[in-house]
């Protein structure tokens, strides 16, 4: 019985890393600065949904903010910003930065075609 009844649900056509390496090898040159996260969240597995429902219910917001920022859906914002630096023990400015970061990172990927051709200015003699 159990041959003919599929116990483990299957998404067809769908691979879970999308076919992409999640590993880092050696050999990668300047990765850009989001890559890593880019790679660490690819999304929010079931397993992980027990952590985001609890993140979520010591904040007082819903459990869905806290997914999509895990999935990297969604920007902190302020007000997240201090809920989860009360409750992990940091700062609002920690959780700001990180979004900060991540947005530098993904506008420099986007425009940096653009970016190269941009000449710098040149400081003038006093």
């Amino acid at each position: 019985m159990a041959d003919r009844v599929p116990l483990e649900r299957h998404r067809p056509g769908r691979c879970r890393d999308r076919r992409l390496s999640l590993a880092r090898g050696d050999d990668d040159e300047e990765a850009s600065p989001c890559s890593s996260r880019r790679d660490s969240a690819r999304g929010v597995s079931p397993a992980d949904e027990p952590v985001a429902y609890a993140v979520a219910a010591a904040c007082g917001v819903p459990r869905t903010r806290i997914e999509r920022l895990a999935r990297q859906e969604a920007p902190v914002k302020a007000d997240t910003a201090l809920r989860l630096a009360k409750y992990f023990g940091t700062t609002p400015n920690f959780w700001m930065k990180l979004q900060a970061q991540f947005d530098l990172g993904v506008a420099e990927d986007n425009s940096a075609e653009e970016l190269k051709r941009i000449r710098p200015r040149k400081a003038q003699a006093a």
